[in-house]
């Protein structure tokens, strides 16, 4: 068992509820195929999310990291 694996299915229902953000997910895609740390991918994403979704959570932000990082 993933001991992130809680934030991982709460990342995996937040891709699929905002599927229709094509710029959220074009910096998904950029964060998975680019030659980042994972502190630089997890900065990456909560950056976005700091100005677009400033509700998401640290263990989104977190969940999210290790979801496109499996």
């Amino acid at each position: 068992m993933n001991n992130y694996e809680k934030e991982i299915e709460m990342a995996k229902d937040f891709i699929i509820t905002h599927n229709y953000d094509i710029n959220f997910l074009a910096m998904l895609r950029e964060c998975k195929e680019g030659d980042y740390l994972h502190s630089e991918r997890w900065s990456k994403i909560y950056d976005y999310c700091e100005e677009y979704y400033p509700g998401a959570t640290g263990s989104l932000i977190t969940g999210l990291t290790y979801y496109i990082e499996s």
